[in-house]
This record gives structure tokens, sequence and C-alpha cells, in this order.
């Protein structure tokens, strides 16, 4: 019979292993403080989780007086997996209370065994004993994914079954002065979220553009877009690093289109660091218009530099090499990894097309 909890005794205590419950995040975001050394808002959590079109899985290893020593978290991500769309978990916010790390190394640790735990109870196929499932009425997922870095991926392959996806692309367009390229043909239009409303034809373009790639990665419509951009809390985004405004919304979109036609040909958005200027998600009918759309971003922002992480088989890599972009190392020592269990589904897990827009939800 499947359990609703785990209980785990040991020689400094009681722990309860059980899925998310109202109320819970009082003490997740109090330890999540603690681990990260910053504050997340309550609405930034609401955001990001329970009003996840999506859905989400956490699991909450507590000690005897209710504290969180282990966070094990999905985000819900509706994926287009060659023409079907299927339910993916992006793990993040996964975390060790520093007070409980006594307790937490090795195959029986209790980060491992919230992990097994987690991946029984909401990974269809998962390779663990179905004693560890708990009963949750939460449909199962077709597979992991996520950006972890080297010491976590290192982990989840020892312990968990990680698999890797192909090494992050990192490119960068230093700064330059360019002039805008011919633009009689096309028409470049603007959107702020938050200040602008949701524009029109976002489901058009993601309709033509599965049609034609029938691609694996996350369903880039309007849903989707509402969800990250527009309806993330105000007070929860960072302040944008301009001449003249520091507290400006965090994203800005830019759509290109012919200028006798409403329909939407690409679509890039940005964020500015400090660092430079981060391309955060796009989406076009085909790379040329990406490369059309990054040399008008080239024309905007040239005196900046311009950066983007996205999967090493992306098929749009040659925008943005065709539009001046270098590859560089990658910076940030992150291990792209994936696993799901269904007969076939590894051997294509080469073509998953992620950017770092899907993970940057801080």
């Amino acid at each position: 019979m499947k359990k609703t909890s785990f209980q785990i005794r040991s020689s400094r205590g009681k722990f309860e292993i059980r899925s998310y419950e109202t109320g819970d995040e009082e003490k997740i975001l109090s330890s999540w403080e603690t681990v990260f050394g910053r504050s997340m808002p309550a609405a930034h959590w609401q955001w990001k989780y329970p009003l996840n079109p999506a859905g989400f899985r956490t699991l909450l290893c507590l000690s005897e007086n209710g504290e969180v020593a282990v966070h094990y978290a999905g985000q819900g991500c509706r994926v287009c997996f060659f023409g079907k769309e299927v339910l993916g978990l992006q793990l993040t916010d996964i975390f060790t209370h520093p007070a409980y790390r006594w307790a937490i190394g090795g195959k029986t640790g209790l980060f491992i065994k919230t992990a097994r735990i987690f991946w029984q109870t909401f990974l269809e196929k998962a390779p663990f004993s179905p004693e560890y499932e708990l009963k949750v009425s939460a449909s199962k997922a077709l597979f992991l994914w996520g950006l972890p870095g080297h010491r976590h991926a290192r982990l989840g392959q020892k312990m968990l079954s990680y698999d890797t996806l192909p090494r992050a692309f990192y490119a960068v367009k230093p700064p330059t002065k360019c002039k805008p390229g011919r633009k009689r043909l096309w028409l470049i239009e603007k959107a702020v979220p938050g200040l602008d409303p949701l524009p029109s034809g976002l489901n058009e373009l993601w309709k033509r553009f599965r049609r034609k790639y029938n691609p694996f990665c996350l369903a880039k419509d309007a849903a989707y877009l509402s969800w990250r951009f527009w309806q993330r809390p105000l007070d929860c985004r960072k302040p944008e690093l301009t001449l003249t405004n520091t507290t400006s919304p965090r994203y800005r979109f830019y759509f290109l289109k012919r200028p006798w036609s409403l329909k939407i040909r690409a679509w890039l958005v940005t964020t500015i660091e400090k660092e430079g200027i981060l391309i955060l998600d796009f989406l076009a009918e085909q790379p040329e218009m990406l490369t059309k759309l990054l040399i008008f971003l080239l024309s905007e922002y040239g005196d900046n530099s311009l950066r983007v992480w996205t999967s090493e088989t992306s098929p749009w890599k040659r925008a943005f090499l065709d539009a001046g972009f270098v590859e560089q190392e990658e910076s940030l020592g992150i291990v792209p990894s994936i696993q799901g269990f269904e007969d076939g589904f590894m051997e294509k897990k080469e073509t998953f097309h992620w950017i770092m827009g899907d993970a940057d939800l801080f």
C-alpha cells in the first residue's frame, strides 16, 4: 500500500518525508533564505510554483520541529515532444538545510532518500523500488531535466541516474558600433511586460514553428509567455541597468514582422545585467529571420556586449554566428542534465532544445 509519508529515525531525531501541503510555503522560504543567503518574496514563490499553469511537484523532509531539512522540487513544463504534448519537470530550488547536513551524505542520507521518493512518486517508470512511492493524486511526468552545476550533476549521476544533455552553447557579441540593416521590407515592434499588453500572433507563430520543425522543447505559446513574463510579480523583478532608469521593468520583447502583415515571424526577449545584455528566449520561423532580429538588436545595444546560452545542438546556433556572435567557453559551469525511462526516450535527448530563459526564474 502506498504511504502518504515516510518516517525516518536517526540518532539525532525523527524526520518525515511528504509532499507539499498548503501552508508549507512559510517554512520553505525560511529554509530557502538560510541556504541561499537571500530572500524569495512569497508572491514570487506563488507565481513560480502554485500559479504555474503546468503545475509543480514538491517533497519536503521535515525535522521534528517542522523545519525543512531537504527540499526537492520540480516545476511543471508543457513540452512538445515530436508532435505530442507531454509533461516534464524542471528540477529547481533543490537544497539541504546546513543544520542537517550531518544527515545528508551517502546512499542512505536524507537527501538521497528524499530524491528517490520524489522520482518514484512523480516520474514515469522510475528505476527505484515501488516501496518508495507516496500516495498522491498528481500525474507523473515523462522526464526530469535541469541545468545544475558540476557538484550537483556529479551527485545526480552517481546516485540518481542523471544523464547529460549536450553541453551549453555560449556565445558573445562584444560591444561594437553596428549600423542597422535595411528594414524597408521588415518592421520591428517592441513590448515591455508590465507596461504593454501581450501581443497577438504568438500562438500562430508557435503553431507554424511546431508544424515545420516537429521539435522537442518547451511549448513557447501565448499561455507560456503570458505566465513566464507578463504575470511575473512586478515587485520581484530585478531592476534593469540602464543609463537613465534603474527601476524599469526587467524584460524587453522584440518582434519581427512585414510592414503589411500582422504575422509575427520571429521574437526574442532580453534582460539587462551588469555583464551586458542577456538574450533569454527566442522563436522564429527560420534561422534567417532570427538573424535579422539579432542584427537589429546589435544596432539597438551596440555599446553593450550581448550573450546567449542555449543547447549546443540547437538549430539556432547558425543564426547567432551569422549575426557576428562568437562562441566562447561556457562561463557558469552548467551541466545540462536529463532523465526519462520511456522506451526510446533517451535516444532523442540530444534534440532537446533549451535556452537560459527556461531556467532564469528567480
